[in-house]
């Protein structure tokens, strides 16, 4: 059942894998049909590749795939992705966080840094305002930085981690839109995330955020914390106040952090 060494691409090797399948059960009917006694016309050629694709749809539910065929779909993925892409929809929340993870279960993580976001191995963990339910979701996928900050945002946080596969979900308590699966470029490296967020005070309405990711080939100087837009709540000095009091803690002064110059990451060449 083994494929050969010259099929290498995903197509290819879900084929062969099916091809095999079938010939074994073409193979196995035609020796089964001629020893159970049945009429003459149920071993003519329709009837047994009839009861062999029943069997072979049977096995390939079941059978494993060949050994190359993840390779062959991760290289798939990859020559399909492009940038930039922009989705929106609903994240699900539970214990006041959602994440944007390679894997499938959200972390216990200490938001004590900004209390926002937290880099976790393979992505980051959010902090909502609502402890339970959906916030509304508009994701970026850039190949560099954003052009300018954002306005109308409370609170904007940066971070630096690193993918340790590629192909990050939107994930929290259960699963998310099909569209937010997946949605990071699919290869490992260093990554840049910027986070902004509106309306964590009002726990009883779904907290508005989005986030932009990025890779290069190194990451920038961490910086945790950036100035809020002018005339609301400083996202390092509002994050804080959360981390101690909870999303209902009380608001802080709006002087906050100071500005800095954007650091600008050397884009991926993948």
């Amino acid at each position: 059942m083994a494929l050969g060494p010259e099929i290498t691409d995903e197509q290819g090797v879900a084929a062969a894998h099916g091809a095999a399948q079938l010939a074994l059960a073409v193979a196995t009917t035609v020796a089964v049909l001629h020893r159970v006694g049945v009429q003459p016309w149920a071993t003519e050629p329709p009837a047994v590749l009839g009861v062999a694709i029943g069997t072979a749809v049977l096995l390939l539910r079941e059978a494993p795939m060949p050994a190359g065929y993840a390779a062959a779909l991760l290289a798939r993925a990859r020559a399909g992705y492009l940038l930039p892409r922009h989705s929106s929809g609903s994240a699900p929340v539970s214990g006041h966080r959602f994440a944007l993870l390679e894997g499938t279960d959200v972390p216990e993580v200490d938001f004590g840094g900004n209390g926002l976001v937290a880099v976790v191995p393979g992505g980051a963990v959010i902090r909502t305002g609502v402890e339970t339910g959906h916030v509304r979701l508009l994701l970026s996928i850039l190949d560099g930085p954003p052009p300018d900050v954002a306005t109308g945002w409370e609170e904007i946080v940066e971070v630096s981690g690193r993918a340790a596969v590629g192909g990050a979900s939107v994930v929290g308590p259960h699963a998310s839109e099909p569209h937010l699966r997946q949605v990071t470029p699919p290869w490992p490296g260093d990554y840049r995330l910027r986070v902004h967020a509106r309306g964590r005070d009002d726990t009883d309405q779904p907290t508005p955020s989005t986030t932009s990711w990025w890779s290069g080939r190194r990451p920038p100087r961490p910086r945790p914390c950036m100035p809020a837009p002018t005339g609301s709540a400083t996202g390092c000095a509002a994050s804080r106040s959360r981390s101690r009091h909870g999303p209902n803690g009380p608001k802080p002064p709006t002087d906050g952090c100071a500005a800095a110059p954007w650091p600008r990451p050397r884009q991926s060449r993948w």
